[in-house]
């Protein structure tokens, strides 16, 4: 749903929440992996941990973009800028059953 109160400076807001925590994120992985027996045992999820902060920054950067629409195209990560791609394009998300 969009709402017409959506402002820029809102989203300048939500932007900038977003990237704070992709540092955040980001600075946990970093820390955790610092403990070799951690990284060892928990090599997958320290890279789920990584993905996570990367959705946050492709997200602000879309958000922040002039044009959000166009800004989709450079999303890096395939499976989010598939998932904006079909949002902007008003198709249903197919999601995967677990």
């Amino acid at each position: 749903m969009i709402h017409a109160r959506l402002t820029r400076p809102l989203v300048t807001g939500v932007v900038e929440a977003l990237n704070v925590m992709s540092r955040d994120i980001e600075a946990l992985g970093a820390s955790l992996c610092d403990d070799a027996e951690i990284a060892a045992r928990h090599a997958h999820s320290l890279q789920d941990v990584d993905r996570i902060a990367q959705v946050a920054r492709q997200l602000a950067a879309v958000l922040d973009a002039e044009h959000p629409t166009d800004a989709v195209e450079n999303v890096g990560i395939d499976a989010l800028r598939h998932q904006l791609q079909e949002a902007a394009e008003m198709k249903p998300v197919r999601v995967a059953c677990q």
